[in-house]
C-alpha cells in the first residue's frame, strides 16, 4: 500500500508538471499569435518602410527598433 501511494505521488507530480509546460506554452503561443497577426493588421507592415530592401518581409527588427524610441 505504501509503495503504490508513492507511485501514485511521483506519478501525479509529473503529469502536473507536463500540465503546467502545456499551459506555459500554450501562453506563449497565444502571445506570439497576437503579436504576429496584429503586425500582419499594422498600416506599417505594408508601407514602404517595411516592404524595402528586398521586402522579404522579415523585418521584425524595425519593430524592436521602433518600441525602443
Amino acid at each position: 500500500g505504501n509503495k503504490e501511494f508513492i507511485t501514485n505521488k511521483s506519478i501525479w507530480h509529473l503529469s502536473d508538471k507536463a500540465i503546467k509546460n502545456v499551459y506555459t506554452f500554450y501562453i506563449m503561443f497565444t502571445c506570439w499569435g497576437c503579436l504576429f497577426f496584429g503586425s500582419t493588421k499594422d498600416p506599417y507592415y505594408d508601407s514602404d518602410a517595411y516592404r524595402k530592401d528586398g521586402g522579404d518581409g522579415t523585418g521584425f527588427w524595425l519593430y524592436e527598433k521602433q518600441e525602443d524610441i
